[in-house]
């Protein structure tokens, strides 16, 4: 395997393990545990670098959606770290499932009307 190959599948799994890392920091901070910095840590470093690669290979929607919900996370924290939010932890951690089901919904969304696009553009084989 070369070495663009291995970049290309790294930076496919990023948003993944990224938007892991946001969610298990809704969890965590839910039941008492902040760490702050595992949600931090790939948005706050590589997000602008990833999007950027990514917009030049021309990956596909699925791959936006999952930065789209990394982004927006990472926008909310931010903002409550700084300024503060005036709400308990428990409405944030719903503010944040909300999120997550959201972005969920519009990858399902995306992935149905793909396949339904993919269907009608198949050819038989003889």
């Amino acid at each position: 395997m070369d070495g663009r190959k291995r970049i290309l599948l790294m930076l496919k799994a990023v948003p993944v393990v990224g938007a892991l890392c946001c969610a298990a920091d809704s969890m965590l901070a839910y039941f008492g545990f902040n760490l702050e910095w595992l949600g931090y840590i790939l948005a706050i470093t590589l997000l602008t670098a990833w999007y950027a690669l990514a917009r030049y290979f021309r990956f596909c929607s699925f791959y936006f959606v999952l930065l789209g919900y990394i982004i927006t996370c990472q926008a909310l924290n931010t903002i409550d770290y700084l300024y503060g939010i005036p709400v308990s932890d428990k409405q944030f951690f719903i503010l944040h499932v909300a999120l997550f089901g959201f972005y969920a919904l519009l990858y399902t969304y995306l992935h149905v009307r793909d396949n339904k696009a993919d269907k009608g553009h198949t050819r038989q084989l003889d």
